[in-house]
């Protein structure tokens, strides 16, 4: 099992990448995400126990399907 830092950088990835494609697909552009928008990412999803991150990173991979 991947550590909770890994499931953690891993969630906030595909985040930071479903935001910029969600900019594209709305604008024509990519758009950035604010600043310290993985910190504030991290803090939330640190709360959260190693099983409910997997359980995220599921859903998120099915939705890109």
């Amino acid at each position: 099992m991947d550590s909770k830092e890994q499931l953690i950088n891993t969630l906030t990835l595909l985040e930071t990448a479903m935001y910029r494609c969600t900019g594209y697909a709305l604008t024509g552009v990519y758009s950035k995400e604010p600043s310290g928008f993985r910190v504030q990412l991290y803090d939330i999803y640190s709360k959260l126990s190693n099983e409910d991150l997997v359980k995220l990173i599921e859903l998120k991979n099915q939705q890109e399907e």
